[in-house]
């Protein structure tokens, strides 16, 4: 039989101990990495194409020098 006054409560709540950044500290450093990602891959973007248009800049130079005269 159950003892007098009943039994003693159960404990059943978690008792953890907060750990690690919390999820919005998480969210704002994916967000600024996934930004600066961004940002690096429009200025490889900008200088690829600086480069490409100094590229073709140089074989008409060079194909005018060659020939002497322009080549179309």
């Amino acid at each position: 039989m159950p003892p007098a006054g009943g039994f003693e409560a159960v404990r059943y709540k978690r008792n953890l101990p907060l750990r690690g950044p919390s999820g919005l500290a998480i969210l704002g450093g994916v967000t600024a990495l996934c930004a600066y990602g961004f940002y690096r891959v429009g200025k490889g973007n900008i200088e690829k194409r600086y480069v490409l248009a100094k590229e073709v800049q140089m074989c008409r130079t060079f194909s005018v020098l060659r020939d002497g005269k322009r080549v179309k």
